[in-house]
């Protein structure tokens, strides 16, 4: 038997028979809860992504019936599930995050505990990266006798791809997450910090909201994309991998991955992926400062210093929140004249603003390098044979 089995069972739409069938499906094909977790009725944490205040229709955030689908299944067999995240910017009123995402009312019609990692508190660890020497995680994360991580497929702008092992930055509450993206400033250095969570609390099984999933500028900014899939894995960087070849993504240009690579948590070769496994995706809209990630070396960090992606604010769009001034770590978006500005000198192009904006008015830009390989991107687009295989348009 392969060391990291990734299950697929389909699912073209979000109603709730359709989504618990998928999940029982891919359950079942990696052996079940009991292969996983400890004996019931273990505390088990359901770690869903609550990016920020984000409604299910604009999917950013774990699909609602997903987080229903898997706490209904956990009870039935005998697990005591509780959730729990850090949204971004829920250091004030997170309650908000969870009632615009959904999250909030499927524990409440299930009577399930739902935490706040910052009211919580949290644990100083010790961080074995470059980058930063402690690491805070929530109590909860620690406590439980179990995780389960509920990530959704998407792009990210920074680094490049999300899913299973991005999610898990959650882990670290309120502010912490801003602190941290603020001492490693390019993708490759972040990357550093991310697996290095994973590392202090990997979760014992993983279960991928890929029904829609998001293409282009995610975590946020991006458009929906019909997968159509349910994915299940115990190694998270195993899964993410499978995920990322099927959308088109190689290995070389996501730099989480070729941490946890370097890192020994887990070996492409030991990957088997069961069930209903889509074939790659040609259409799949990845962002386009991928390719930096090819450049090796310290080369490769200057490169990205100079080549890189920032935000812009459309303040056509801009709604005045402050939500993105709030998100951001080295504080370069100030509020002058009635509007915010980002000052691009200061800006160390995180994209937290972006993640965070809830209407999406922070567009990307980047300099003439980025902008003329997406114009050729577009091109290719304009002229591209429609491909064979396309997945259902989901309601």
């Amino acid at each position: 038997m392969a060391k990291h089995q990734i299950a697929y069972a389909k699912s073209n739409t979000y109603d709730d028979a359709a989504v618990a069938a998928a999940l029982a499906a891919s359950l079942a094909l990696v052996g079940g809860w009991s292969a996983h977790l400890p004996a019931a009725p273990a505390r088990v944490l359901v770690k869903p992504n609550m990016l920020a205040n984000f409604a299910p229709e604009e999917v950013v955030t774990t699909h609602p019936a997903v987080l229903r689908a898997v706490l209904t299944s956990l009870r039935e067999a005998g697990y005591t599930p509780f959730v729990g995240d850090s949204p971004a910017g829920s250091t004030r009123k997170v309650e908000t995050v969870w009632k615009k995402t959904g999250i909030g009312a499927v524990c409440e019609e299930l009577g399930v505990e739902l935490v706040s990692f910052e009211a919580a508190g949290h644990r100083t660890l010790r961080g074995k990266n470059r980058f930063a020497r402690e690491l805070h995680i929530a109590n909860p994360v620690i406590d439980a006798d179990a995780v389960v991580n509920l990530p959704k497929l998407k792009t990210h702008s920074l680094t490049v791809f999300t899913c299973a092992v991005k999610n898990l930055f959650g882990y670290v509450p309120g502010m912490r997450k801003m602190m941290l993206h603020g001492k490693a400033l390019n993708p490759r250095d972040f990357a550093e910090i991310l697996t290095d969570v994973y590392r202090l609390r990997p979760p014992n099984l993983n279960i991928v909201d890929g029904i829609i999933s998001m293409q282009g500028d995610g975590p946020s900014g991006g458009s929906p994309y019909p997968f159509g899939r349910i994915i299940v894995g115990s190694n998270a960087p195993a899964l993410d991998h499978s995920l990322a070849s099927r959308i088109g993504i190689p290995a070389e240009r996501m730099p989480v991955e070729r941490v946890c690579l370097q890192r020994g948590y887990f070996q492409i070769d030991e990957i088997e992926e069961l069930g209903d496994v889509p074939e790659v995706k040609q259409d799949y809209e990845i962002p386009g400062n991928s390719w930096v990630a090819l450049i090796p070396g310290p080369f490769g960090r200057y490169v990205a210093e100079q080549i890189r992606t920032f935000p812009v604010i459309r303040q056509k769009d801009c709604i005045r929140c402050g939500a993105c001034a709030r998100a951001c770590p080295h504080a370069t978006i100030p509020f002058e004249d009635g509007e915010y500005h980002i000052d691009h000198a200061a800006c160390i192009s995180c994209l937290c603003c972006h993640e965070v904006c809830p209407v999406q008015a922070i567009e990307l830009s980047g300099s003439w390098p980025i902008q003329i390989y997406n114009g050729i991107k577009k091109l290719k687009r304009l002229f591209k044979k429609p491909v064979e295989e396309k997945s259902t348009v989901l309601p």
